[in-house]
């Protein structure tokens, strides 16, 4: 997380600091350069197309500029890991998985080990649906953020306060957003990082608590759970760089165990 603007969501994420290792070093310059401008930055630079963000077997994400509530790009189908918590973004030291926000995470915090900690996986473009409702499974649907509070433990959800989100999110959202997964460089949510609260390819919509942008609920809560359009699965990159298919039936526990660091439980085959 890197504030350019004078708001805090006016932000780039994680991967802005790859460029340079994806032979866009012109590219992070002109970041660099314009780190007090988001008007330049948004505009601009997050809206450069990256072929390296984008999976060749998934939909495309709708052309720049034309999503209803604005706040879209050229599309992105990787994120980072934020753990199994249903906290996103201001989390801060609560975070448990490869990646926080404010709080920096060193190899030495990666507790569980690196062969046992999901680092990245995938998601999918928001729908651009200008609608009464979202569609699944590429939008993000809001369930309010009571559903959220009532979760006994933010790191573990279980499978019945899951289920209660997700029919909430399904059947009476109080709305949606379909700009998530466009823009490779924002820091939100829902466009540069994901969380393991639930399995891959959930049945029910991803779901934030009651706001904002960045597709999914910026601010406190929300379930972006990883997606793709391969058959069965996702995708996953772990802390080692190794990656694997997940099936979209592994078991819950265990999935959010590899999405948290410091679990410190077994993980078990997979």
């Amino acid at each position: 997380y890197r504030q350019v603007g004078g708001n805090v969501w006016e932000a780039w994420g994680g991967n802005f600091f790859l460029l340079p290792y994806l032979d866009q070093a012109a590219l992070f310059n002109q970041g660099v350069t314009n780190f007090a401008n988001w008007g330049t930055t948004y505009g601009t630079l997050m809206n450069h197309k990256m072929q390296v963000f984008l999976c060749p077997s998934t939909t495309l994400a709708p052309a720049r500029g034309t999503n209803p509530a604005g706040w879209d790009g050229p599309g992105t189908n990787y994120a980072w890991s934020t753990g199994s918590s249903v906290e996103t973004v201001w989390a801060g030291i609560r975070f448990n998985g490869f990646m926080s926000y404010t709080q920096d995470i060193k190899m030495a915090d990666l507790v569980d080990g690196t062969t046992n900690i999901l680092m990245g996986s995938e998601i999918l473009s928001g729908s651009n649906s200008s609608g009464a409702t979202g569609i699944y499974p590429n939008d993000i649907f809001y369930a309010g953020n009571g559903a959220f509070t009532s979760i006994a433990n933010p790191d573990f959800p279980t499978q019945a306060e899951l289920t209660n989100i997700g029919t909430i999110a399904r059947n009476s959202p109080i709305g949606y957003k379909s700009n998530n997964g466009t823009m490779w460089g924002w820091y939100a949510a829902g466009q540069s990082t994901l969380t393991t609260a639930t399995t891959p390819n959930w049945q029910y919509p991803s779901a934030g608590g009651d706001c904002c942008p960045g597709g999914a609920h910026d601010w406190s809560y929300g379930i972006i759970s990883p997606r793709s359009k391969h058959s069965g699965g996702v995708h996953a990159a772990l802390g080692d760089a190794s990656v694997r298919f997940i099936s979209d039936s592994v078991d819950l526990l265990l999935f959010q165990r590899l999405g948290n660091r410091k679990d410190g439980a077994v993980l078990g085959e997979y």
